[in-house]
């Protein structure tokens, strides 16, 4: 019966661990990665391992984040009742223990896709460890936290999706690679406007602590225009997926703009969500672009199902417009 509660427990403290929202965008890298040299397109165990080496990396780096914060988010994160540290220190030896489980479980997972996957894997846990834990802890250096940590929300899936697929890299790829590694920086110098309380508090100096509101805002601005030129640059003989991304990236700085303009915390959020929002639609409208190509569809059907993924963004987009308007922010 103990261990029954034990391992009940376990998976509680799992499921808080990871967020499936944010495991599905990192994991839409992955099928990029896949899809930019797949000669054929069908479903396989690689996408299901895929899928599984993205989220336990996930997870050892929300567990190690949650032990080197735990303080910090106490108070940042106090009415959150989904991070196991706040709700119970208890709970401290668990996240150790499913850490470290986790660590050797995404090695594993990356052996699956050979040696490279493997020393690609070891690597992305090194950085997980040295964005959290003393004494380098690069969550504390300012403008090195947005550049570090997408090499494991991108590079990390990309890379492992290339790997995957067996083909033979080309030197192009690097552009999307880096397009979609800018544009995901942009998103990250944003991650900390919900926690500037508890940061200031302890001397978590990110770079909104240090530069504020606006300067991150334009520092955000400046990484999505940096990725937009890229994947539009990748994506240069497909008018109607050039178009998209201009829209979009048009829609972003205006949202950042707004965004830079208000202290409201709550208004802040929905500004977040909808730059948020906007790279996921993007995302998915590359990986109809590539999954069209293998499948030889083009020309008229192409163009429909790129006006299609943008009608659905603006769908995607309208719950945030109504809540801001309720705010008073448009």
């Amino acid at each position: 019966m103990k261990n029954q509660k034990n391992w009940q427990n376990y998976f509680k403290i799992l499921s808080k661990l990871i967020r499936i929202r944010t495991v599905v965008v990192v994991y839409l890298f992955f099928i990029i990665g896949y899809l930019i040299t797949a000669s054929r397109y069908s479903f396989n165990p690689d996408w299901v391992m895929g899928f599984v080496a993205v989220s336990i990396w996930y997870i050892n780096a929300t567990s190690i984040n949650d032990l080197a914060d735990e303080e910090i988010d106490k108070i940042n994160l106090k009415h959150d009742k989904e991070r196991p540290l706040v709700d119970s220190n208890k709970n401290r030896s668990a996240v150790k223990k499913i850490y470290y489980a986790s660590t050797l479980l995404v090695l594993l997972v990356c052996a699956f896709f050979g040696a490279k996957a493997l020393i690609l894997g070891a690597l992305m846990l090194v950085l997980n460890y040295i964005y959290s834990m003393p004494p380098i802890r690069v969550s504390y250096r300012g403008v090195w936290a947005p550049l570090a940590l997408p090499l494991g929300y991108v590079f990390y899936p990309y890379l492992l999706g290339f790997f995957a697929s067996e083909g033979i890299w080309q030197n192009k790829y690097y552009i999307l690679l880096f397009g979609l590694y800018f544009a995901f920086v942009g998103r990250i110098f944003l991650k900390d406007y919900r926690d500037i309380k508890g940061d200031k508090k302890f001397g978590k100096l990110t770079f909104l602590v240090r530069h504020g509101n606006k300067a991150t805002a334009l520092a955000s601005a400046i990484f999505w225009l940096l990725g937009a030129g890229l994947v539009g640059l990748y994506f240069k003989n497909y008018w109607a997926v050039l178009a998209m991304v201009v829209i979009f990236a048009v829609a972003v700085l205006y949202f950042l703009h707004k965004l830079s303009r208000t202290d409201k915390f709550s208004q802040q959020q929905w500004w977040l969500t909808a730059v948020g929002r906007s790279g996921n639609i993007v995302a998915l409208a590359i990986i109809f672009v590539l999954d069209s190509s293998i499948r030889n569809i083009n020309g008229v059907k192409l163009n429909i199902g790129i006006g299609l993924l943008f009608l659905l963004g603006i769908y995607y987009l309208q719950p945030v417009y109504v809540q801001l308007k309720a705010n008073k922010a448009i």
